[in-house]
């Protein structure tokens, strides 16, 4: 929970100051891409892009400890991502109902 919190006050403050210089593409861009880069880690933490062997691998050397971990961060940096996409969706529909009426 204190995840989802920190990463939403985080979002706000940059989108913010991106909303303070006037532009809501920059937002859009900065909120979508954090939520991107975000959402490429916790899939890179979670080995779900790598081979089979690799993930059976993986599975028979690692400690219970490394497992708990690498889901731990594979869920906070999942959730740190919510906020950033949830922002970007929201001002995508903004712009494009702002587009509609020229």
């Amino acid at each position: 929970m204190k995840t989802l919190i920190y990463s939403t006050f985080v979002c706000f403050v940059i989108c913010l100051a991106a909303f303070v210089i006037g532009d809501l593409r920059l937002t859009l861009k900065i909120s979508f891409g954090l939520g991107m880069v975000l959402l490429v880690l916790s899939t890179v933490f979670s080995g779900s892009l790598v081979s089979g062997n690799r993930i059976r691998s993986n599975y028979h050397t690692s400690t219970e400890e490394d497992t708990n971990t690498r889901f731990k961060w594979t869920l906070h940096l999942f959730i740190m991502s919510v906020p950033f996409f949830a922002v970007a969706i929201i001002i995508y529909m903004v712009l494009r109902q702002s587009m509609s009426y020229y």
